[in-house]
């Protein structure tokens, strides 16, 4: 803990809406507040800068980034002469409100305050409010003039985007209102008698916004106020270990992620800020290949309740996806021109369709549509007609058949009955466990067994009597190849491709694996309470769950990863928050509550904040994974630089991924569902 920690946060409650209060403290440069629809995007950083970049066409960014060399800063000419560059990291008496959709910050300057605000009044559209506000001491006194570079907000004084080929897909554009407003250059001069306020809107059809009024701006804020109470009344209360407010946040900042695929004309859920963009970039572009079907299916599975459109939409756009050849790909961008990423690199496969990266993806996109279909009502998904990426058109319901024949036939079972791991299951950090397409995945069983039982039990209330009873028996055959392997300490995690059996009780406790077989109902009841206090026992950190218990260390990885993690970092022994929230739920469903809660109590971001103030992401957001106890770097985000040389990973994780949603939805689940089992659903 630090004395002078990066900011002075305070989480509370207005209205039941979250506010996030920051004050002072030393700055960062890379914090910042998403403001998050599915189109229109933008990061305020906590210095005042405001990014807005497109959800559509790739995340196409429309400024640089502030933290570069050449972004010029706002500043404010007072009467006398005094410039006052406006870097809210560096005046000293600053106070931020960061709420859901929108932004305050209130500067106490010399002679007055000024007030900068943002607004993202609706999440599905194109525009952004931003407005400058002076409130002098003394009424009557004459007012500062704004500087305002335009370049830093995201178009040239003609309202053009600033990257030179982006109106293939339209423009960034703006209009203004305010006082003795004049231009120089790229800059806007405006005098503050009256609030200055633009408008900033993306239009694919590269038409000009509707100049803005002031009475724009408490209009927006009402409609961005009125959307989230929406959403967030359809919450659980809180508990606790999870309050209310993290809730609502956590359901901010899971929404928030989602994307409108402009090309392919579907919404599509991420898993955050890296992968819907990197916001230390100054590229045009988002990182090639960033939409990932696994974790947008986590976030619908969390999401179906309270924003079931956008779980709805992922669903269906996952079967668009479905090859029958490679499957569910891993990722995909929305770059016009750019396929899908379906196939791992390098490898020592047999068959090309055993590099197919993850062989889990159809579990969790039968886990998602079954959360949603019982959440929601909404059978009639099963009879949407979709056509998949082979070209193959039909009901989502057949579509169902066939991934699963995928994942039955291509997939396909090891020496030992269990799931062949390929590629990766949900740890592609194990890359090597079956990189030759014998390892077998104990988790992918375990999740295997929850969406086979959970979808035969939809198709037994639709009459489908002989297919379910197909799904339960593929089921009673997972729990069939694991009961050898369940009497040790714990349940194993693999066996790799010589047959040796990883994780055992002589070897390592790996945490992914151990949920999914309790929520499965794998073993015995005395088999899983002893896997599960295990984990809390062997496993758990004041700030969530090791993924591993003992790290590999640099001689071992060679045999289980492709990726150098140091001890303790990453997927090698880090802290995984996400699947925190898969033990408290299994503890939960076990009947041990008191472990289930102080479980969910050390996942939470309040918790994380209390014992890290010095992050600047801290309570706000929560990145991939937190190195844990066995690295230099416990508490702060993943160090992945240390394992990759090339020069985008520098930084990678750290300060780029601040925001991994797949966590979030979890822990909404649990908060709403606390003791109730996956199964029978």
């Amino acid at each position: 803990m630090t004395s002078d920690p990066v900011y002075h946060s305070n989480w509370t409650e207005t209205d039941g809406l979250p506010v996030a209060v920051i004050n002072g403290g030393r700055g960062h440069p890379h914090a910042h507040h998403p403001l998050a629809g599915w189109r229109m995007k933008a990061n305020i950083y906590l210095d005042g800068t405001v990014r807005p970049f497109s959800g559509e066409f790739g995340s196409r960014f429309f400024s640089m980034a502030p933290m570069d060399p050449a972004a010029r800063r706002a500043q404010l000419k007072f009467p006398d002469g005094t410039m006052v560059v406006l870097d809210l990291n560096i005046l000293p008496e600053v106070e931020r409100q960061l709420h859901c959709g929108r932004f305050i910050a209130r500067v106490t300057l010399p002679g007055g305050c000024l007030e900068q605000e943002a607004v993202l009044a609706d999440p599905a559209g194109r525009e952004l409010l931003l407005a400058w506000t002076w409130h002098p001491q003394q009424v009557g006194s004459e007012s500062p003039r704004l500087w305002l570079p335009v370049d830093a907000y995201g178009g040239n004084m003609h309202g053009q985007a600033m990257v030179a080929d982006l109106p293939d897909y339209g423009r960034l554009a703006w209009s203004v209102c305010g006082s003795h407003v004049s231009t120089s250059g790229a800059t806007f001069m405006a005098s503050l008698d009256t609030p200055f306020v633009m408008r900033v809107a993306y239009d694919p059809h590269g038409s000009d916004p509707m100049p803005p009024t002031a009475a724009d701006l408490p209009r927006a804020r009402s409609a961005c106020d009125a959307f989230w109470r929406a959403r967030i009344a359809n919450l659980s209360p809180g508990t606790p270990a999870v309050p209310h407010h993290e809730l609502a946040w956590s359901l901010m900042l899971a929404a928030g992620t989602a994307v409108a695929d402009g090309t392919r004309g579907r919404l599509c859920l991420t898993n955050g800020a890296l992968y819907a963009f990197n916001h230390l970039s100054n590229d045009a572009w988002q990182p090639g290949g960033m939409y990932s079907f696994r974790d947008g299916n986590q976030v619908a599975f969390g999401l179906a309740r309270t924003f079931p459109e956008l779980a709805r939409d992922q669903l269906l756009r996952t079967v668009e996806a479905f090859d029958t050849e490679s499957g569910i790909p891993q990722m995909s961008t929305a770059a016009p021109g750019v396929p899908y990423l379906r196939y791992a690199p390098g490898g020592e496969f047999e068959t090309p369709a055993d590099s197919c990266f993850s062989s889990d993806q159809v579990w969790w996109w039968l886990i998602a549509l079954t959360e949603y279909i019982a959440v929601s009502n909404d059978s009639e998904i099963l009879a949407e007609t979709v056509c998949d990426a082979s070209g193959h058109e039909a009901t989502v319901r057949q579509h169902l058949d066939r991934l699963v024949r995928f994942a039955v036939e291509r997939v396909g079972f090891g020496a030992h009955g269990l799931p062949r791991f390929l590629a990766g299951d949900w740890s592609d950090y194990l890359g090597r466990v079956g990189s030759r397409g014998r390892g077998e995945s104990f988790m992918n069983a375990g999740l295997l067994v929850v969406a086979c039982e959970r979808t035969a039990a939809r198709l037994r209330l639709r009459g489908e009597a002989v297919a379910a009873d197909a799904l339960t028996a593929l089921a009673a055959g997972q729990h069939q190849a694991c009961a050898p392997f369940c009497s040790g300490p714990w349940f194993p995690r693999a066996t790799d491709d010589d047959g040796a059996v990883v994780g055992d009780g002589d070897d390592r406790l790996y945490m992914d694996s151990q949920p999914w077989l309790v929520l499965a109902r794998v073993g015995d009841a005395a088999m899983r309470k002893r896997a599960l206090l295990a984990c809390v026992e062997r496993l758990m950190t004041p700030i969530g769950p090791k993924l591993i218990d003992r790290p590999l260390q640099y001689a071992e990885i060679a045999n289980r990863s492709n990726v150098y993690y140091p001890p303790g970092s990453g997927e090698n022994g880090g802290v995984w928050v996400l699947t925190g929230w898969w033990l408290a739920m299994a503890l939960a469903a076990e009947g041990l509550t008191a472990e289930a809660d102080a479980v969910a109590a050390a996942c939470a971001r309040d918790r994380h904040h209390a014992l890290y103030p010095d992050e600047w992401w801290s309570p706000f957001m929560a990145p991939d994974g937190i190195d844990g106890p066995d690295s230099v770097h416990y508490g702060k985000s993943q160090q992945a630089a240390d394992a990759y040389p090339q020069p985008w990973a520098q930084g990678f994780m750290r300060e780029c991924n601040p925001n991994e949603v797949a966590k979030y939805p979890f822990q909404l689940w649990y908060a709403a569902n606390r003791g109730r089992a996956l199964l029978p659903l």
